[in-house]
């Protein structure tokens, strides 16, 4: 196995110490950030989500590989966020209520301070309002919603309508992503955007801002 696929082999099996040791291997050889994050990190967590879904893979499993994800992007940080780029705006993200997983939020937020977003990372578990009153304070431009229990994702329909009864439709985008997501789901909920992964969710922040918030669907 090269550096990557072993990075990929012990974030399967819930291994911090290996990863502390393999992340900054493959720097040392060359890999750059956005390369271990796309071949190794991504891939590792997108398996990890598929594993614990089909019940392959059960709850302490799932949070013995959290802990090896997320020492592996503590390391990466550093390398993979851009210097010197200006402020893109403003963005509030969470895990919704009923929700306890942060791997896929915790990328897409280092993604999109990649990008050059202030990004308020609310954490796990977030009831309904709290996206809202926070949209409202920090002045952001999107609401960004994870989730990964299939149970929680109705959250969502009460984020969108709370943002809604707010006035703020138009004014602050709803972004959501998730393993049990669709595009079929987000339309019958009335958010604006779903990203299939972590990639595509700061892909589409960017078009939203530089769109100067057009919240038309794709």
């Amino acid at each position: 196995m090269n550096t990557l696929e072993e990075i990929m082999f012990y974030i399967k099996r819930g291994k911090p110490m290996q990863i502390r040791v393999l992340i900054p291997l493959a720097l040392s050889e060359g890999y750059s950030a956005e390369r271990i994050m796309d071949e190794a990190l991504l891939p590792a967590m997108d398996e990890v989500s598929r594993l614990f879904i089909t019940n392959e893979m059960f709850v302490p499993e799932v949070l013995e590989s959290a802990r090896a994800m997320n020492a592996g992007l503590h390391l990466i940080k550093p390398h993979f966020v851009q210097s010197g780029i200006g402020n893109m705006g403003t963005i509030v993200i969470g895990t919704v209520k009923g929700d306890m997983h942060n791997i896929g939020k915790n990328i897409v937020s280092m993604m999109l301070e990649g990008k050059g977003f202030k990004v308020v990372d609310l954490g796990v578990d977030i009831e309904p309002i709290r996206f809202i009153e926070a949209a409202r304070s920090q002045n952001a431009q999107i609401i960004c919603c994870s989730c990964l229990l299939s149970n929680a994702m109705l959250n969502m329909e009460e984020i969108v309508r709370l943002r809604n009864q707010a006035g703020l439709k138009g004014r602050v985008a709803i972004l959501i992503g998730g393993a049990p997501l669709s595009q079929a789901f987000c339309d019958r909920i009335g958010a604006d955007y779903f990203a299939v992964n972590a990639g595509e969710a700061a892909d589409i922040a960017c078009q939203i801002v530089q769109k100067d918030l057009g919240i038309a669907r794709r």
